[in-house]
């Protein structure tokens, strides 16, 4: 009779088994793919930061003029100059060596009766290096933009309640475009940028140095461009690590597998004396060896407690020995035939020396 425990069905326990590999792989698989996902972010981060520099510089402007000259009403006594450090908080270069810049200087200026009356003026630009030497200048001109005694009454009409807030000021912000394209000299960089402003009547409320990159190519893509070039590029990193990954694991399961051995063929050596197999050779059947097969079924006589294979017939035993006593002596006279043909080596006679 069977046992009742025995009997009861065992699908139970291998879904759980089953179950539980299961949920061990996915927790292994997650775990490697997040691992794969965080290298492929970091890989694409330390990317962008080697690929695309600082995107602008932006430095505020602060003028200076001289205020040592008779007053002459409302000019000023020298041209307002101000020095622009370009170096970073812990002095190091703020601009990348080889990339293109765009250099334009941002005035915000009061729409007074002396800007209005103050027409075209320069602005001028000169690049400097360690130890104060010029390295390239600019100048562009720049004027405040002109509008109507009409447009500015409408002006204040309208926008009034926040002239009297404080919200909104009669005031314009002139963009001047001093360089296009400047770019950075690796070996000569540029510490600093010392502007002028060619006129002394001119008034100004604030005034920035703004320097912004220029990219083209990948540096183009992944600057305007940052979450498609940031999917794009962390997807194909993923991709390349988890298939390096694959292949590393088939590689090392590969080489775990046992290899066969391999086969070892002997090479008979023909001198040595062939040894009995064991299998008589057919030899041929005549009516007496059909009347011995007929008695094979019966037992043969001896020891019936002995222990081993049966011994051959004695005249196949006899026909063997004499098969190998003919060949052994056909050998023998072959090789003594070969060496009795080789000739001896003819003797020399000794020669006596003259008296």
């Amino acid at each position: 009779m069977v046992p009742a425990h025995s009997a009861a069905p065992q699908w139970p326990r291998a879904l759980l088994l089953g179950a539980r590999r299961c949920a061990v792989r996915a927790a292994l698989c997650g775990a490697g793919a997040a691992l794969l996902l965080w290298a492929a972010a970091f890989a694409y981060g330390g990317f962008y930061f080697l690929t695309v520099p600082a995107a602008g510089l932006v430095a505020p402007v602060h003028f200076r003029f001289r205020t040592d000259c008779a007053p002459r009403g409302a000019e000023l006594c020298s041209f307002p100059t101000a020095n622009v450090s370009l170096l970073g908080p812990e002095r190091q270069r703020a601009l990348s060596p080889g990339q293109l810049y765009r250099v334009a200087l941002e005035l915000e200026v009061p729409e007074s009766p002396a800007n209005r009356r103050l027409g075209m003026f320069l602005v001028a630009l000169t690049w400097h290096t360690h130890g104060g030497r010029e390295v390239t200048s600019s100048t562009r001109t720049a004027m405040v933009r002109y509008r109507s005694a009409l447009l500015r009454a409408l002006e204040a009409l309208l926008l009034s309640g926040l002239f009297l807030a404080g919200a909104a000021e009669q005031k314009q912000l002139l963009e001047v475009e001093l360089s296009d394209a400047y770019r950075e000299d690796p070996y000569a960089p540029t510490v600093a940028a010392l502007l002028e402003i060619r006129s002394r009547r001119i008034e100004i409320y604030s005034a920035r140095l703004r320097l912004h990159a220029r990219f083209s190519g990948i540096r183009y893509l992944l600057y305007h461009f940052p979450v498609t070039s940031a999917v794009l590029g962390i997807a194909t990193n993923f991709i390349f690590l988890a298939a390096m990954a694959l292949l590393s694991c088939m590689r090392g399961r590969g080489q775990s597998l046992p290899r066969p051995a391999p086969l070892r063929h002997s090479v008979p050596d023909p001198g040595a004396t062939p040894a009995p197999t064991g299998e008589p050779e057919d030899v041929g059947v005549t009516e007496g060896d059909e009347e011995e097969e007929g008695t094979k079924g019966a037992e043969p006589e001896g020891d019936p407690d002995a222990v081993g294979p049966p011994h051959p017939p004695d005249d196949v035993t006899a026909e063997v020995t004499a098969d190998v006593t003919s060949a052994t002596g056909d050998v023998t006279s072959d090789v003594t035939t070969d060496a009795t043909a080789v000739p001896a080596p003819p003797r020399q006679r000794p020669t006596c020396a003259s008296s």
